[in-house]
């Protein structure tokens, strides 16, 4: 039993590992041909949006992508039919909020029309996030590989010809990823669910998702605020750069999810197995192979697929990636709070981050400018990773 076991962790890392490979390198050898087309200043539109959306898609899914492996690998199937059709129906009522604020906001205020794309993107990706979460825990590991990679694909696909024919710019960008969204949800994952509102369902994922809903705020801060800081003090070329970095710099995190795709349901099955020193060493292990590799190839590729004019972009993606990999040390933490419904412990050590990560940027970006900002993301997911793990370690000897 326990060699069919490591066999079928082997199969899943593979499976996994080779979809998340081909998704890297699609997405690395995408970027000289978007960099062609956009400039850095189209670039940093494009990042406002992107740091906008990564604020709306944690409302959408009420951050409940793990409590859906949780309640499908404990309840019963009748049960989970209820829960997921009540989730969904919630991310849609969620979506109908956020269309209505945004299309008032840009009436009231002169807004740019732009922004009522972003709330379709969100909904959009927060079923395939949640169809995805599901995946994870019954089996279907082609599927879910398959559908990040169309995604993928799919969005530069559109996106190219369209610059190519038409034109080029940051809303061209956006409407292709919806398109490839939708088609994805819709036709490869089949995507379905029934309007449903129970109310006791509805605590349920209230009670879980509350404290990840509140952190998205803490991590919005630390992922996304330093553009406007870069904003402010620079220009938009400043901030393209550092966007493009970012986005280099979180392919890493590709990685992270095949470790955590992998490994999930043996944690949640066996969860005090998931905090014992050689199996932490082991995860541990992987991801500073992994983002060492990374580093090499990006730096190696980096000087041959992107224009000049975003070279300076791959130092500042070199210190990031040492951030991210931080950031990735609080996979394990992460699943042990939510198999225990302690999340609120999640948005303690991401406010403690947030706070660290404001103050940084306030003092370094002035003076260091796009290295600032890059410092200022590592010290904070230092202290992120750090505060999960003391607060695991908290709760498992109480």
């Amino acid at each position: 039993m326990p060699e069919n076991k490591q066999k079928n962790t082997f199969r899943k890392f593979l499976v996994y590992g080779g979809f998340s490979l081909a998704t890297t390198l699609f997405g690395l050898l995408s970027l000289p041909v978007l960099t062609s087309f956009l400039k850095p200043s189209e670039y940093g539109v494009l990042g406002l949006a992107l740091a906008i959306l990564s604020f709306i898609v944690p409302l959408n899914t009420l951050s409940n992508e793990q409590n859906v492996q949780v309640t499908r690998t404990k309840a019963n199937s009748e049960y989970y039919n209820k829960f997921w059709d009540t989730l969904c129906s919630i991310s849609f009522l969620t979506f109908f909020f956020t269309l209505t604020i945004i299309s008032l906001s840009i009436y009231v205020f002169q807004l740019p029309h732009t922004l009522l794309l972003i709330p379709i993107l969100a909904f959009s990706r927060s079923l395939r996030l949640l169809k995805q979460a599901e995946f994870i825990v019954i089996g279907k590991e082609f599927l879910y590989g398959f559908s990040t990679l169309m995604i993928s694909m799919l969005s530069f696909l559109v996106s190219f010809l369209i610059f190519y024919f038409y034109m080029a710019d940051a809303n061209v960008r956006i409407a292709s990823l919806i398109f490839a969204e939708i088609l994805v949800v819709v036709f490869v994952l089949k995507m379905r669910f029934s309007f449903l509102f129970d109310f006791t369902l509805f605590k349920n994922v209230w009670h879980f998702g509350w404290p990840l809903i509140i952190a998205t705020f803490p991590a919005w801060l630390i992922n996304e605020s330093s553009r406007f800081f870069l904003l402010n003090h620079y220009s938009l070329e400043v901030v393209g750069l550092y966007t493009l970095a970012f986005q280099i710099s979180i392919i890493y995190l590709q990685f992270n999810t095949v470790l955590g795709n992998t490994f999930v349901k043996q944690i949640f099955d066996d969860i005090s197995a998931a905090f014992k020193p050689i199996f932490i060493l082991k995860i541990t292990s992987i991801q500073i192979i992994c983002a060492l590799a990374f580093v090499i190839t990006i730096n190696y590729l980096g000087v041959y697929i992107l224009p000049e004019s975003y070279l300076s972009a791959l130092p500042i993606a070199n210190i990031l990636i040492l951030g991210v990999l931080f950031q990735s040390f609080g996979l394990l933490p992460t699943y042990y709070l939510s198999y225990h419904n302690k999340n609120k412990f999640r948005l303690y050590a991401l406010s403690g981050a947030a706070a660290i990560s404001i103050i940084l940027n306030f003092f370094l970006i002035p003076i260091y400018g796009i290295t600032g900002a890059a410092a200022a993301f590592v010290f904070s997911m230092f202290l992120y990773a750090f505060l999960m793990f003391v607060f695991v370690f908290y709760l498992n000897n109480k």
